[in-house]
């Protein structure tokens, strides 16, 4: 089996869409053969991911808006003589991103398959509710620019005649709904809890540092759609009732935004830390040195940084937003509160920090459903099955 990867994200990994390419790629069966297509962001190491992977890196990548639309140009020139070069039996693409939206114009009688990890609409309907068009990050207001454009776009892509996974019940109804998709198929991101799970031995983070101080870790990118607003307007109350919290922010984005904001909010600097880009290793430690995880946005799918908090047995905040009741049950494994609720959010974690015995139960409790039901163990076998079905079609 010969799979051609439309890798949007890719090494150096920086998003969820990214995250999830590398993994799938990591658990595929051996005797796969995987090509991957993915802008160049620099010399990685990939030759830990699997035996069978040649990367072909196309135009130059930045964190922004504007490297979709290269990317999606140079899949039409690079894919269609990959197919004449190479036996490919499935080409795997991956959206909101739509790689092989251009492609779509061209007839192969190779399948696609399609993860749904977001939409454009839902992206933006998400920013609105989160930050105005000022404050938005580059590649928020390029979405609110061009959304009539984009709009029409995916519209046009979901028409087109594909197999589809998405990775909730949630986005699933929602496609069922918005684009009238009827062949949609639900496999659940996946972590590996192999490697995600409850650190004592340090090599790359120095527990020491957080030892006497209570931790909140917030994981992803540095944009109004992920909520950081809102957890920042919930420090102060925090911080008052918990003098020593410390607030980790570990993802690249519009860092200096949201400096400026905590200064105007007069929240001092020895209560957060802006941590940038965190890798697979320092990010396993920097969970396992965690009091409590937020994931406050105001749109998600099924978000990767959830499931491997709770795999590390981290009490997990989180709004209601897209799968993530799927995953938390709220005062069982977790908490939900809804989105834009700085107050709420304040009172959860004060909560979780007041109660740290309680709450370590309902981590434990967590990595029980994480293993269970959002591993790569039994989900890549049904990834694997939807390829071989759609290559003998």
């Amino acid at each position: 089996m010969k799979i051609c990867m439309l890798a949007p994200e890719f090494l150096p990994n920086w998003g969820g869409v990214g995250t999830y390419i590398v993994e799938l790629i990591k658990h595929l069966p051996e005797d796969f053969e995987i090509i991957v297509i993915t802008p160049d962001r620099g010399e990685v190491d990939t030759q830990s991911l699997h035996d069978n992977l040649k990367v072909i890196k196309t135009n130059k990548a930045g964190d922004t808006f504007m490297y979709n639309l290269k990317f999606q140009y140079s899949c039409l020139r690079k894919v269609p003589e990959l197919v004449k070069k190479e036996e490919i039996d499935v080409i795997h693409s991956h959206t909101a991103h739509m790689p092989d939206l251009l492609l779509s114009f061209k007839k192969f009688d190779i399948p696609v398959v399609t993860t749904v990890h977001s939409t454009i609409k839902l992206q933006r309907r998400g920013t609105k509710m989160a930050t105005s068009f000022w404050d938005a990050e580059f590649s928020e207001k390029m979405t609110y620019l061009l959304y009539p454009f984009l709009r029409l776009a995916e519209e046009f892509y979901f028409s087109r005649e594909r197999e589809y996974i998405t990775v909730s019940n949630w986005m699933l109804n929602y496609l069922e709904q918005e684009y009238n998709l009827g062949a949609v198929e639900v496999i659940y991101n996946s972590v590996d809890t192999d490697f995600f799970y409850k650190r004592k031995d340090f090599k790359f983070v120095n527990p020491e540092m957080y030892k006497n101080r209570e931790v909140i870790l917030y994981c992803g990118r540095l944009i109004g759609l992920k909520g950081v607003s809102m957890l920042i307007k919930s420090m102060k109350d925090v911080i008052k009732r918990h003098g020593n919290a410390l607030f980790l922010f570990a993802g690249r984005g519009n860092q200096s935004y949201f400096e400026n904001l905590l200064r105007e909010l007069g929240i001092p600097g020895k209560n957060y830390e802006f941590l940038g880009h965190v890798d697979y290793n320092r990010l396993v430690e920097y969970y396992s040195v965690s009091d409590a995880f937020v994931l406050p946005s105001f749109h998600e799918n099924l978000p990767t940084s959830l499931l491997e908090a709770m795999a590390c047995e981290v009490p997990c905040i989180a709004t209601d937003v897209g799968g993530v009741p799927e995953v938390i049950k709220d005062g069982e494994n977790g908490f939900i509160l809804n989105a834009g609720d700085a107050k709420g959010l304040a009172d959860a974690i004060n909560n979780v920090l007041k109660n740290p015995e309680e709450f370590r139960r309902i981590g434990i409790k967590s990595r029980e459903n994480i293993v269970k039901n959002f591993s790569w163990g039994e989900n890549v076998k049904e990834i694997t099955r939807l390829y071989n079905e759609v290559s003998v079609k």
